[in-house]
């Protein structure tokens, strides 16, 4: 839009933006013109705007209502508080007797942390720490200071730790934060070893507990636990079955075990696991023994033992194993056919071989052997409709 100056002998003249940059006369009908204009932000703006509001309240002048809680009275601006708060937007804007009291009071907080909310309302500044946190975030959420609450739970989430997170996560729970209830939660399943030991744990309810080891996440080195409070399983006729259900399941033979489905027999499948690519033989030109591994969390590679013989596509029959507590490769029982370019994968414990080259043949192998590493043996079992080769397992 144009700006118009009046001249004393009634002439005017009309400045205005063009496409050009240069300054003409503009038509009024010229609606295309404003989109040329610039605009200015000031950045800095709101921030000396609210330096100077804080200033006033500190002052006391242009105050409009004095908010109440215990023996504590903070002057503020209504306005300020609308703007920043929707409960104090609500409150004002509404038909609520307090949009018209010129002293509110405010019965769910405390005066000093009230006193800390409104003042990170005038100045964006706020100090979160272990005293302060607890009382801090479900006032935050009262007001509906939102940015408030996520710095609290950022905090608190810092503050992770076996002894504190299942307190953590249930006041998280308490106050509606999801994001930090999840985060409590999956803490303690990878820390589980360390949380049992905790005074939290002990102080769970049983459904608590229930839930919590029931889960697929849960890390832990082994199932096979020790039970060290005898009382409890001498008092449950359930735990009992459990119990002995368990023991069963541990003894029977990794084939069987295979066949026993129930929410209880489930693998778990835990977050923190360490992540590892092994990267097997190869053609440099020739074929090699070498054998590197990366690590995804380190975000580099390992060189590993060499494989006892050299390793390019397979081809071969015999079958090498590698222990990673030892760094060591050694020798299993050989499959019942040679292989090569085999697809291999793992399911309830068992290796697969699937399909691959005999070496004998130009077509590809049907056939699928199992392994068991408990009995160090190779077993057929049903083969392919069709035939495979290099198969992604």
């Amino acid at each position: 839009m144009p700006w118009v100056m009046w001249l004393e002998a009634g002439a005017q003249i009309l400045f205005g933006c063009t496409k050009q940059g240069h300054q003409k006369p503009l038509d009024s009908k010229d609606d295309n013109t404003e989109k040329h204009c610039p605009v200015t932000v000031n950045p800095w703006h709101m921030k000396k705007a609210f330096k100077v509001m804080n200033e006033l309240r500190s002052q006391n002048l242009l105050c409009d209502v004095t908010i109440v809680a215990e023996d504590m009275e903070i002057s503020a601006h209504r306005v300020v508080l609308a703007a920043c708060s929707p409960y104090f937007h609500a409150m004002f804007t509404g038909e609520m007797s307090e949009s018209r009291a010129k002293r509110v009071r405010i019965k769910e907080v405390d005066g000093w942390t009230l006193r800390m909310l409104i003042d990170y309302v005038y100045t964006a500044e706020i100090q979160v720490t272990e005293e302060n946190v607890q009382v801090l975030l479900p006032a935050a959420g009262l007001l509906q200071l939102q940015d408030v609450k996520k710095t609290c739970c950022e905090f608190l989430e810092s503050q992770l730790h076996p002894v504190n997170c299942l307190g953590i996560r249930a006041f998280a729970d308490m106050h509606a934060c999801t994001d930090l209830l999840n985060k409590a939660n999956t803490y303690a399943e990878q820390h589980f070893a360390d949380v049992v030991l905790s005074e939290e744990f002990l102080n769970l309810g049983i459904e608590q507990v229930c839930s919590l080891i029931s889960s697929d996440k849960l890390t832990i080195s082994s199932e096979e636990k020790r039970v060290e409070e005898e009382a409890l399983v001498k008092n449950s006729s359930a735990c009992k079955d459990y119990l002995i259900e368990a023991m069963k399941y541990h003894l029977l033979p990794t084939e069987q075990r295979i066949l026993m489905k129930s929410v209880r027999t489930r693998l778990r499948t835990p977050m923190n696991l360490p992540k590892l690519m092994v990267v097997v033989g190869g053609q440099a030109p020739k074929a090699i023994r070498s054998v590197e591994c990366y690590d995804f969390k380190e975000e580099r590679w390992h060189q590993v033992a060499e494989l006892p013989s050299r390793r390019c596509r397979a081809g071969l029959s015999s079958v090498e194993a590698y222990n990673i507590k030892s760094n060591e490769w050694f020798h299993v029982a050989p499959m019942n056919t040679r292989r090569s370019s085999v697809g291999v994968g793992v399911v309830g414990g068992l290796l697969y071989a699937v399909g691959g080259y005999d070496g004998a043949s130009r077509q590809c192998l049907s056939t699928v052997e199992c392994y068991n590493a408990t009995t160090n043996e190779w077993t057929y079992i049903a083969e392919m409709s069709t035939r495979r080769s290099g198969a992604g397992t």
